[in-house]
């Protein structure tokens, strides 16, 4: 939706895009269509300059007009009335060349407003509302699904305050994103004691602190378990509250509050079921008889050597969550007394044979189909390592490490349920170490 029409807030300029879906009559179509102008791609820039138009489109028999620039550079006198406006044009915002930063805060600061306006004023805000709240450089980076996901987000979180709080609407709050003013410092703390990164330890993207709440408890806990016990007292005493915000796709949203009570023992097969180890050894996918497993994987471009590790549900279009790279190499070094190579520190000389000799072992283990569709057998697996060149080798030998630690390190039942639990719930942030939050997602 976007009132542009005689809206001084919206000047020369300013740009609108056609929507995706006209709410507009068949002949008004076909009278923008003709034009050769496309429904979510036709961008227009408004100007106030009054000239002569190259071209005039009728939306309806409304006198009230407004010009435009189309992307050939013609004018374009649009008339019409404001709902008509309204049901044809959108907000532009450079999705398509949107930096990964500048889209999640866009997208944070949307829901935070919706959320907020609704809770403190009773106010259910227009999409110019939520448009005109993003800082003026975040404009471009503004999309009308973000929008229609926060209003989905909102009535799932009012459906989390029900169950957890008795009530749908809670007021007196100052909002916040994550490490903002208020919860820096509990982060900073929090790291300290946890030694997760702050995702990790507490996911929440907006939190909602009870104006006059004083985190004097928080900061002065010792251990990890007392420092989680008082944000759940301040939790509970509807104090301090983080919501942690997936885009909503989907016609509603779920939502889950995590961390509140003591973790679920999984009743889940962990037995291996396959791998998918990939001939570059570039990455690995790791799958469980229960479904869950894990990717193993380099980021970024060929000269990375850091090996980076994500939760994922076998058929899931998504990864289920990352699991903390510090977090698990203390995970391991403490259960199995084993040091994961990993990094640009490898040093072929000395670390070739122990990554030779733990991908034999794990190919003594399991069967070749087990392990890979793309090598047939161990002898396969050499000779490509072999052939590599050193960045790939060197690559390979922290690659076989965490293949290892995976796949021959927990040689029991017993160790293999309690090796897959740690990262499943890492994975979903639900491990002892993280801080309650409510999660809203699709």
């Amino acid at each position: 939706m976007a009132h542009i029409l005689n809206n001084p807030k919206y000047g020369e300029g300013h740009k609108v895009v056609l929507k995706d879906k006209l709410a507009v009559s068949a002949d008004t179509q076909k009278e923008i269509m003709k034009y050769g102008y496309q429904p979510g791609k036709s961008i227009f820039v408004m100007t106030k300059r009054k000239q002569r138009p190259d071209i005039v489109i009728h939306l309806t028999d409304a006198k009230t007009h407004e010009y435009m620039i189309d992307e050939k550079k013609k004018c374009v006198l649009f008339y019409g009335s404001d709902s008509v406006f309204n049901a044809t044009f959108n907000h532009f915002g450079k999705q398509g060349r949107s930096k990964t930063k500048e889209t999640t805060t866009v997208k944070e600061l949307i829901s935070m407003c919706v959320f907020e306006q609704f809770m403190e004023n009773g106010k259910t805000v227009d999409e110019d509302f939520a448009y005109d709240c993003l800082p003026r450089n975040l404009h471009e980076y503004y999309d009308e699904m973000y929008y229609e996901s926060a209003l989905k987000q909102l009535k799932a979180l009012q459906l989390s305050f029900n169950k957890n709080f008795g009530s749908t609407k809670l007021r007196g709050y100052d909002y916040e994103r994550q490490q903002d003013k208020l919860t820096k410092p509990m982060y900073k703390h929090a790291n300290t004691l946890t030694k997760l990164l702050a995702d990790n330890w507490n996911p929440g993207d907006v939190w909602m602190v009870k104006k006059g709440f004083k985190f004097d408890s928080i900061l002065k806990s010792k251990t990890t378990a007392e420092l989680n016990a008082q944000l759940k007292d301040a939790f509970k005493k509807k104090e301090l509250i983080g919501i942690s915000l997936k885009q909503v796709t989907t016609t509603a949203a779920r939502e889950m509050t995590l961390n509140l009570d003591k973790a679920e023992d999984l009743n889940m097969d962990f037995g291996h079921k396959y791998a998918q180890i990939t001939q570059t050894f570039n990455n690995c996918m790791v799958y469980t008889n229960s479904g869950f497993g894990a990717r193993l994987g380099f980021k970024g471009g060929e000269r990375v050597q850091t090996l980076s590790l994500e939760g994922r549900n076998e058929g899931a279009k998504s990864f289920a969550g990352a699991i903390d790279a510090k977090g698990y190499v203390a995970f391991v070094k403490e259960k199995y007394n084993y040091t994961l190579r990993n990094g640009n520190k490898v040093n072929l000389s000395m670390d070739e044979s122990k990554a030779l000799n733990e991908i034999k072992m794990i190919y003594s283990k399991y069967t070749p189909s087990k392990l890979s569709v793309k090598f047939k057998s161990l002898e396969e697996v050499l000779n490509a390592y072999k052939s590599a060149d050193n960045n790939t080798k060197e690559r390979f030998c922290n690659f076989a490490s965490y293949l290892y630690s995976f796949l021959v390190l927990p040689d029991t039942p017993k160790k293999r349920k309690e090796h897959y639990t740690w990262c499943y719930f890492v994975s979903k942030k639900m491990t002892p170490a993280g801080g309650v939050y409510i999660l809203i997602s699709e």
